[in-house]
C-alpha cells in the first residue's frame, strides 16, 4: 500500500481498476469533447466548465483558454452557499507538467483555493489533448504507487 500525493491510500491494483473505470467512462463520452453534464452554451461562445483535476481538466489547460481561479472566502449566512472570489486570465496552451503544477493547489486545505473553473471557446483542441492527458496521468499515478 502506498500513500499518494493527495493523501489517499491505494494499492497498485486499485489504481489500475480506477484507471480502467475512468477509461470506460471516457469512451462512453468519446464523441463529446467536453463533459456535457456541466457544459453550457453562451450566445457568444461555446464554453465548458471543468471543476476537477481529472484528465479532461488537464486536457483543457493543455489546450489553453480563459482560466478563472476561485477561492472560498466564507459561507452566506442566509443560504449557506459558499461565497467565492477570484480572478481570471487568458492562458496559452500548457505542457502536461505545467498543467499538473497549475492544479497542485487542489491539495491545499479546503477554502484556500477551492474551485477551479476553466472557460474556453476552443473545444476541438481540448478533444485532441484528452488522450495525451489521460496517458500522462495514468503513468504518473502508477509511478506514485511504486
Amino acid at each position: 500500500m502506498t500513500i499518494l500525493r493527495a493523501g489517499t491510500v491505494a494499492t497498485r491494483q486499485e489504481l489500475r481498476a480506477d484507471f480502467a473505470r475512468m477509461e470506460a467512462a471516457h469512451q462512453a463520452l468519446a464523441p463529446v469533447p467536453c463533459d456535457h453534464r456541466i457544459a453550457y452554451h453562451d450566445e457568444t461562445q461555446e464554453a465548458v466548465k471543468v471543476m476537477t483535476p481529472a484528465p479532461r481538466f488537464i486536457a483543457a489547460l493543455m489546450a489553453g483558454g480563459f482560466v478563472r481561479r476561485v477561492r472560498c472566502i466564507g459561507d452566506d449566512p442566509v443560504s449557506g452557499a459558499p461565497v467565492l472570489e477570484g480572478s481570471g486570465e487568458l492562458m496559452g496552451p500548457m505542457s502536461y507538467d505545467e498543467a499538473v503544477a497549475f492544479v497542485a493547489w487542489k491539495d491545499m486545505p479546503p477554502g484556500t483555493n477551492h474551485f477551479q473553473i476553466l472557460h474556453t471557446d476552443d473545444l476541438p483542441r481540448i478533444g485532441g489533448s484528452i488522450d495525451k492527458a489521460r496517458k500522462f496521468r495514468a503513468a504518473w499515478r502508477l509511478k506514485e504507487a511504486t
